[in-house]
């Protein structure tokens, strides 16, 4: 694989030469590896607080086991598909929103807000109809995995939309080494907890190590961005869309079969998560108005 796209690299520089610069400076090069290098760990131990569970599963669970945390990690990876083209994307938006706007701490802290809603609104409803979606798309040999899915999906939907979101203070900093000591953090935790918690609770502690190291990067992260450039981004929404995520993969898991109790507390939670974050709310009166005055 890597040596496939080293080759695809230089096919691209290859085909789109003319596109560069004739003239090749290295002024920037310092800067550019000082920014860079750093991040290195951090993707590492992304990658490893991802799927590196799986060393250790081998000692404490059967093959069987794995077989079905690897089905739940293939089904919930479609929510770290559709956060790759925005991690792709936030970078863009952030640099350019940083340096033209004035008011880009309050742009930071609105857009955080409203994703974190719409994120748990959206895990929401994949958790109450995940058994419907996955026996009418896979068929029920794959149910045994249903459980597990959720709170890796709520982990994936973290990793990829929420901790780029309130990482910018190490970047706008270029102390990027504080991304990497976030992860390296979250990473470490989920790998010691999975030794201490697999033996009691068996497979599904690997799912609650997988979250819990994930969100623990996540405040790590946070912590250091108020450091190094306070945005002030809200606690209590945070708080607020985190345990109504937490509430609905657990009444999901005891409920799965009441088809009209799950319904009725989707639009229950819709509503809390809409009229409790201002943000939110906001963007949805701004959205109806404008159509009607059109």
């Amino acid at each position: 694989q890597l040596i496939s796209l080293v080759g695809v690299v230089i096919m691209l520089i290859i085909m789109m030469k003319s596109e560069f610069s004739k003239r090749i400076t290295f002024n920037y090069l310092p800067l550019a590896l000082n920014y860079s290098v750093p991040l290195i760990p951090a993707v590492a131990s992304g990658w490893i607080n991802s799927y590196g569970s799986r060393f250790i599963m081998i000692s404490f669970l059967s093959f069987r086991e794995i077989g079905i945390y690897a089905a739940a990690i293939k089904i919930a990876s479609v929510f770290q598909l559709i956060g790759s083209a925005f991690r792709m994307t936030w970078p863009q938006f952030f640099w350019k929103t940083f340096k033209e706007d004035k008011n880009h701490k309050i742009i930071f802290r609105n857009l955080h807000s409203i994703f974190s809603a719409a994120i748990t609104l959206v895990l929401i409803f994949f958790t109450f109809y995940i058994n419907d979606i996955i026996v009418f798309f896979l068929g029920k040999e794959y149910q045994e995995a249903v459980p597990f899915v959720p709170l890796i999906a709520f982990s994936f939907l973290i990793q990829s939309f929420l901790s780029q979101m309130i990482g910018v203070g190490p970047s706008i900093r270029y102390q990027t080494k504080y991304n990497s000591y976030a992860f390296i953090f979250g990473t470490v935790a989920n790998l010691m907890l999975l030794f201490v918690l697999i033996p009691k609770f068996s497979l599904l502690a690997v799912p609650i190590c997988f979250f819990l190291g994930t969100l623990a990067s996540y405040v790590m992260l946070w912590r250091f961005t108020e450091k190094l450039y306070p945005i002030n981004f809200s606690i209590k929404n945070s708080i607020i869309h985190l345990g109504i995520g937490l509430v609905s993969i657990f009444i999901a898991y005891s409920c799965h079969e009441n088809l009209l109790l799950k319904t009725v507390l989707f639009f229950g939670f819709s509503l809390i998560l809409i009229f409790t974050t201002k943000e939110f709310l906001h963007l949805v009166k701004k959205s109806i108005f404008a159509k009607w005055k059109y």
